[in-house]
């Protein structure tokens, strides 16, 4: 799992970025200033109404071997904050398919930029990941606030080329017939 720290202060929006393949993060603050390590989200809850939402709660994406998949992104908006808080947004993913997770903040709300490896590099199958993401009170990540954390299941699907071979003759059951392919590829 890979991992991304991010902090939305609900008065002014001061930031902080971070991401990291080990699991802990150097933060990167944009205003203001901030430290702390990532970590994953966990599961004790707010005794407030703090929340937080993610869209969409899923992303499927299918693309032909020759492809190039567009980026996914998903976006978190933390909910009922009171002003003058902090809210500290943590990310990991898996990475069958995802090749980054990119966190940014757009005035309330942040948005995670899912970007896909490559399908040739991939091959032909369906790759399953998933993107945790939190929201914690506090920078050691221990007091969640409430509908966190979420996982957003991503399902990836390479399929082939899109070139297909039909052969029809009148009169002949196509399930019955067997081809075989020699030579070389037409010239145009």
């Amino acid at each position: 799992m890979r991992s991304a720290y991010l902090i939305i202060c609900a008065s002014g929006l001061a930031l902080g970025l971070g991401c990291s393949s080990t699991g802990s993060s150097t933060v990167a603050p944009t205003t203001g200033s901030a430290s702390a390590a990532a970590s994953t989200p966990t599961s004790t809850p707010s005794t407030t109404q703090e929340s937080m939402s993610v869209y969409p709660l899923s992303v499927a994406v299918s693309i032909p071997s020759s492809g190039t998949a567009s980026p996914s992104v998903l976006t978190v908006t933390p909910l009922n904050m009171p002003s003058a808080s902090t809210v500290y947004i943590q990310c990991s993913y898996s990475t069958q398919a995802i090749a980054s997770a990119v966190t940014t903040i757009n005035g309330a709300t942040a948005s995670i930029t899912l970007t896909f490896k490559s399908p040739s590099l991939l091959g032909i199958g369906t790759f399953q990941d998933e993107v945790i993401v939190g929201a914690t009170l506090d920078a050691a990540g221990t007091e969640n606030v409430l509908d966190s954390p979420v996982t957003v299941p991503v399902t990836f699907t390479v399929t082939g080329s899109g070139y297909a071979l039909e052969v029809r003759e009148p009169g002949v059951d196509s399930s019955r017939l067997r081809l075989k392919a020699e030579g070389k590829p037409l010239q145009q």
